[in-house]
């Protein structure tokens, strides 16, 4: 039980926010069924906040309620995935070339980037419990690339769209044992940008940010409930 369970009142919005990151964490995967009833339990609270929650959920694409039925949490649009990850990846190319071609000063950005990397391996290195450690580390990678090129506020233009990214990302961190290769990615692109490499660069961000075609092929074996068809 954590301490928004344990407190006596609770609204519609704290509700939300909670259920909001167990389903972005992937504590509720996409099909799982919400219950307004074991809800109501948990959170101590009337079935009126819990819908409240619900309907904003919906509203964000996250949940989706059948009447009679009950209410699941939505399956992931691939298509829809491979959008947000084609303008993520030409924001952090433009912002990778724009470092190359005219920061003069890219040991800084490099020894960021490798630190991340650090934090990366630890956090793996300790097992399943820290993949939130792991999910942190990897964020702060990106971020740290943004942030240099002076476009640290791309994420929040994304707005909704990137906690669909996000839930996505960590269903297949959980589902594809590819966290080892993730890191090596990310390896080899600080090393692209320390040489100031610009075509591998382009090249090993485009493979890095290309990650839907691992969920796409039923061929490989993936359980492909969790997206729409």
């Amino acid at each position: 039980m954590n301490k928004l369970q344990e407190r006596s009142l609770i609204s519609s919005e704290e509700i939300y926010q909670d259920l909001l990151k167990k389903i972005i964490d992937t504590e509720y995967l996409p099909g799982d069924v919400l219950s307004e009833n074991e809800l109501c339990a948990v959170y101590n609270c009337s079935r009126h906040m819990v819908r409240g929650a619900f309907a904003t959920l919906k509203e964000k694409g996250l949940l989706e309620v059948y009447p009679q039925r009950g209410s699941f949490v939505s399956l992931i649009d691939l298509k829809k995935i491979a959008d947000i990850l084609f303008l993520r990846e030409a924001a952090e190319t433009t912002a990778a070339m724009q470092i190359i071609e005219e920061d003069d000063d890219i040991e800084e950005l490099v020894v960021l980037l490798e630190k991340t990397i650090s934090e990366q391996k630890k956090a793996y290195a300790k097992g399943g419990s820290h993949l939130q450690e792991y999910f942190h580390a990897d964020d702060l990678f990106h971020q740290v690339l943004l942030d240099k090129a002076g476009r640290g506020g791309i994420e929040t233009i994304l707005g909704d769209a990137y906690m669909h990214l996000r839930r996505w990302r960590n269903l297949e961190i959980k589902t594809t044992g590819r966290v080892p290769g993730l890191i090596e990615e990310h390896q080899a692109i600080a090393e692209a940008i320390a040489k100031r490499d610009v075509p591998k660069t382009v090249k090993l961000l485009h493979a890095h940010f290309d990650t839907v075609k691992y969920a796409a092929s039923v061929d490989e074996g993936r359980d492909n409930s969790y997206f729409y068809r």
